[in-house]
């Protein structure tokens, strides 16, 4: 198990036990009988269930909005530029309309967080340095949830002076406000990025150009631009490992898998300072490179010796479950070429089309063909492998096929009738990646 999921179980451990004792002890009483007519509260008296999921969902909400507000305040503070806002998986982000001017859409989208993401692009000066500085869009959204917080639990103690209707409304909102106060604070990485994680991140000054240049890198990524010349980092860290792999990437580009392997392995020996899943992105770039061309023999032991010999268990775990593409079509490799085993490279084609959907725009190309390129060459080496879950399929993907007998009409599946297409995504493993733009746009 990962030391970040390990950590994020006790937070929400914690999260919950809080939350029952507060509910129990403290807003129960307040909307029994009794207290609940006192309160101002009678109809809420037969149903304080009712009462409850309605005031708790309002604080989610109220919550959401008030922390991206404070991300949004504090990146125009320090001088950033709003790419989009995401808040419950009500999303705002910038793009282009006819005129080439920038504008805001609306769509459905997840993100990263706990109720929302806020992504924003640094900018730099005349010299070509960064002005824009994190820390307001850091700091200020805690600071706006423990004013909530505070006020939160004023209201309850002037209601419970006064016997007015929101005493336990007012301790729902302080619940939820301390909820997502701890969860943010917390200074390392849970299952999303935190503002605890980046406070502890940029509380280094040397570290601030970098955590800079990787919200560039991520918000041209997702805008589909071009980052144009990268630094790559010495120090290896979460953020300067997201920073090399851009240039990892364009020279994979360029089918320059030396110069590529040659970035990784540097990071590879200061694997340790990297968390678990960024170590898992950087073994298997580093083993796919290695195993792509399986005739140089020298490349192939190399892999086997980093496989089997170099990397801890715990490590090839992580390879061989992470849902991120990189991984997914290296463990292609390792289970088509090393390993020699069709069931996990099933397994392995399985998840790849919802790995793919969280790649960014701006690495979409490359990885499609990443992929497609470790698929092809099992494929090669296994020709008699069915690359498919279970019988079911098989008859499915016979059934497209007798409707598609040249390579042009595989590849106008769009062609097929709706309500075959309909049941053949449905059930067959997709071993052509898809992007999810349409199902993210409203």
């Amino acid at each position: 198990m990962k030391k970040e999921d390990v950590i994020s179980y006790i937070v929400y451990a914690l999260i919950l036990v809080a939350a029952i004792l507060t509910v129990v002890f403290a807003i129960n009483p307040l909307l029994s009988e009794e207290d609940a007519y006192l309160n101002g509260l009678p109809a809420f008296s037969y149903s304080p269930v009712v009462y409850s999921i309605i005031t708790i969902v309002i604080s989610i909400i109220f919550g959401g909005i008030l922390v991206e507000v404070g991300h949004v305040l504090g990146a125009k503070i320090g001088k950033y530029k709003i790419i989009s806002v995401n808040i419950l998986y009500f999303n705002f982000y910038k793009t282009k309309n006819a005129q080439g001017k920038d504008t805001f859409k609306f769509r459905f989208k997840s993100f990263d967080g706990l109720t929302g993401e806020t992504i924003v692009m640094p900018v730099t000066g005349k010299d070509g340095k960064y002005i824009s500085k994190p820390g307001a869009m850091i700091y200020l959204p805690n600071l706006l949830l423990a004013l909530f917080t505070a006020l939160s639990f004023l209201g309850y103690a002037l209601s419970i002076k006064d016997t007015l209707v929101f005493a336990p409304l007012s301790l729902y909102l302080v619940l939820v406000f301390g909820i997502m106060l701890f969860y943010n604070i917390i200074p390392t990485k849970l299952d999303s990025i935190t503002d605890g994680y980046q406070m502890k991140i940029c509380s280094k000054k040397s570290n601030i150009p970098a955590f800079n240049e990787s919200l560039r890198i991520r918000s041209c990524n997702i805008l589909g631009i071009d980052p144009g010349e990268t630094i790559v980092f010495d120090e290896v860290t979460d953020y300067t490992f997201e920073i090399n792999l851009v240039e990892v990437y364009k020279l994979l580009a360029k089918n320059d898998y030396a110069g590529a392997y040659k970035i990784l392995d540097k990071m590879y020996k200061l694997r340790e300072s990297l968390n678990a899943s960024n170590k898992a992105k950087l073994i298997g770039q580093m083993i796919y490179i290695l195993l792509i061309d399986p005739n140089n023999l020298a490349n192939v032991e190399l892999a086997k010796k980093i496989y089997y010999s170099e990397i801890t268990s715990e490590e090839k775990r992580d390879v061989s479950n992470a849902s991120y593409i990189e991984t997914i079509r290296a463990y292609i490799l390792i289970s088509g070429i090393l390993e020699l085993s069709e069931t996990e490279v099933q397994y392995a084609t399985s998840r790849a089309n919802s790995a793919y959907r969280k790649v960014e725009s701006g690495r979409k190309d490359i990885e499609k063909v990443l992929y497609q390129n470790a698929l092809k060459l099992v494929k090669e080496k296994h020709p008699k492998w069915e690359l498919v879950i279970n019988n079911k399929q098989v008859e499915k993907e016979k059934e497209v096929s007798k409707t598609q007998t040249t390579s042009e009409s595989v590849k106008n599946q769009n062609k097929v009738t709706k309500e075959v297409t309909k049941k053949v995504i449905k059930e067959k493993t997709k071993t052509n990646l898809e992007d999810d733009e349409d199902e993210d746009d409203e």
